[in-house]
């Protein structure tokens, strides 16, 4: 089983901002980064919430909020859910899709964050995954190549 921990080798440096910064300095890390979330960390490292596209959208937008002014600490998810390098994708991509989010902070045993993945990333690596498995099963079935060939010639005769 693939876990989250193969995922996280093949990653950038994660984007984080500080409890003290701005909605906007949020986002303006967001959009240069092209990522839909940063976590927002304290002073120590440790995760204080999660701002996403979604908490701009809903709580930023929608109430007319300034967001030079507004701290991003105002409008973060505070309750923010993780998951272990061990876990695998597909428990997290189930644990996502039932709790209607996107991105996942992966935290080791000790508590120290060790990244964020996306649901997109997840998918991708699933897919992946199975893309394998597929080229093993039709190398199981059709064998080496040299024992495919006659299958292709027995194919053509047959059809003209």
């Amino acid at each position: 089983m693939s876990t989250i921990r193969s995922i996280l080798k093949n990653k950038k440096p994660m984007i984080s901002v500080g409890t003290h910064q701005t909605v906007f300095e949020a986002a303006e890390k967001m959009a240069e980064n092209d990522i839909g979330a940063v976590l927002v960390l304290d002073g120590a490292g440790r995760i204080a919430g999660i701002f996403t596209e979604r908490d701009s959208l809903q709580k930023v937008t929608r109430r007319c909020l300034d967001p030079m002014a507004t701290p991003v600490t105002a409008v973060m998810t505070q309750q923010v859910r993780y998951a272990k390098p061990d876990y695998t994708i597909e428990d997290c991509l189930q644990q996502m899709t039932e709790r209607f989010f996107r991105h996942l902070p992966v935290l080791d045993d000790n508590q120290v964050l060790l990244g964020m993945v996306s649901i997109s990333e997840l998918v991708k690596a699933l897919l992946k995954k199975k893309e394998s498995i597929h080229a093993e099963t039709d190398n199981f079935i059709i064998g080496s190549p040299r024992l495919a060939r006659p299958v292709k010639i027995f194919r053509r005769q047959v059809h003209q």
